[in-house]
């Protein structure tokens, strides 16, 4: 049964800067025997000095970071610790006017202790909490950060003066049942001793040569990656200069049914000679099988071409697998970053050469498909037509 004296608890508000977790759980606690109403909550010191004004039997239990904690974990964020103990020392100084000008009415707890001093705050704050007999009493826990971290900002507070006043001020204030609770009197925790911050230290420095090695490996990598790239530009070339040489031979070919259908022209002014006729019918036999020849070894040009091309997509597509995996192997080098995505813009220009040459080839096919036309439109034509008696005969004789 709790105290007669306790039944009737004073009105409390809670004036809490990032309680979180842990210490959550221990003001639920210290909570839990009010009944509803009694209590309230703001993050704003101006609300709650306007509110201790206003009920001069409100209580105000003020929750806050420990001065080391606040500054180490602004560090953590990457503050430097002059600019970290700077913000510190601003955002304090109007919890401190508070706390100087309403001292009876407040009780000060840091965070990381609020689970420790449970029994303490309820009798400082007069809340009917009944503490657990049996229980051995409780140490706060120190802070899962870095400790090199909280040794620097523990120093960065010493070396500013103003700082390291207000820092032993404001611990002073505490609710503080033993003098080593909180911390010796700058705010230390009692774990991070010289010991685990050097474990700490070398910790970090392992993990810096293992990044070290797996950067060197992952520059070798690229490095492989480069040379295949290179090599992968030089095939690019050498079937470029192959589809110049399809080129070259089309305009080849084009100039030949050109010549091919002026010789046909001459052919048929000369059809009055028998003798003419017949040489002109073997020259456009001739012709033909010139035509046709060139037409099999193009075609066979662009079988090898298909093949080529293939072969570097199958190539590009290793590439391209090759990079995302060293991509996600590279996540927490973002100096490689850069390189990577120039490596990939290579590889999509590489992918969009090679689309040039597949249309081009494609035109080379649809060229010689016209030259297969032009061949039957020779065999469907009039001169063809009457000079193949001659080609019976001729064979006929021969």
């Amino acid at each position: 049964m709790p105290d007669s004296s306790l039944s009737d608890p004073p009105h409390l508000l809670i004036l809490s800067l990032s309680c979180t977790g842990t210490e959550a759980a221990a003001l639920s606690t210290l909570l839990a025997g009010l009944p509803a109403g009694s209590w309230r909550s703001t993050g704003d010191p101006a609300a709650a000095e306007t509110a201790l004004a206003a009920e001069p039997g409100l209580r105000l239990l003020l929750l806050c970071p420990r001065p080391d904690h606040w500054v180490a974990r602004a560090l953590a964020e990457g503050a430097a610790p002059s600019q970290a103990v700077g913000d510190w020392r601003a955002a304090r100084q109007p919890l401190m006017a508070l706390l100087r000008a309403r001292r009876r009415q407040v009780v000060l707890v840091f965070e990381q202790s609020l689970a420790a001093l449970l029994p303490a705050c309820a009798a400082a704050l007069g809340l009917p909490l009944q503490p657990d007999p049996g229980a051995a009493p409780s140490r706060a826990a120190a802070p899962a950060g870095d400790p090199v971290l909280g040794m620097i900002a523990r120093e960065a507070l010493r070396r500013d003066p103003a700082a390291r006043a207000l820092a032993e001020e404001l611990v002073a204030s505490a609710l503080n049942p033993d003098s080593a609770s909180n911390g010796a009197s700058n705010g230390a925790s009692p774990e991070e001793t010289p010991d685990t911050v050097f474990a700490a230290y070398a910790a970090l420095l392992q993990g810096m040569d293992a990044a070290r090695s797996r950067s060197a490996a992952d520059a070798a990598r690229i490095g492989e990656l480069e040379s295949a790239v290179l090599q992968e530009g030089e095939r690019l070339a050498a079937a470029e200069a192959a589809r110049a040489d399809l080129a070259a031979e089309a305009a080849l070919l084009h100039e030949q049914v050109r010549m091919d259908a002026a010789l046909q022209a001459e052919t048929q002014g000369r059809l009055g000679a028998e003798q003419g006729r017949s040489k002109a019918a073997e020259a456009q036999e001739e012709m033909i099988r010139q035509l046709r020849a060139q037409i099999h070894q193009t075609g066979q040009g662009l079988e090898s071409c298909h093949a080529q091309i293939d072969s570097l997509g199958a190539e590009r597509d290793g590439l391209l697998d090759q990079l995302h995996r060293m991509q996600q192997a590279q996540a927490d080098l973002e100096g490689y970053y850069d390189r990577a995505r120039a490596f990939s813009e290579q590889v999509e220009a590489l992918t969009a050469e090679l689309q040039k040459t597949q249309t081009l080839l494609e035109e080379r096919e649809r060229h010689r498909t016209w030259l297969q036309d032009e061949i039957g439109r020779i065999h469907r034509s009039r001169s063809y037509r009457l000079t193949a008696p001659l080609r019976r005969i001729r064979k006929i004789v021969g």
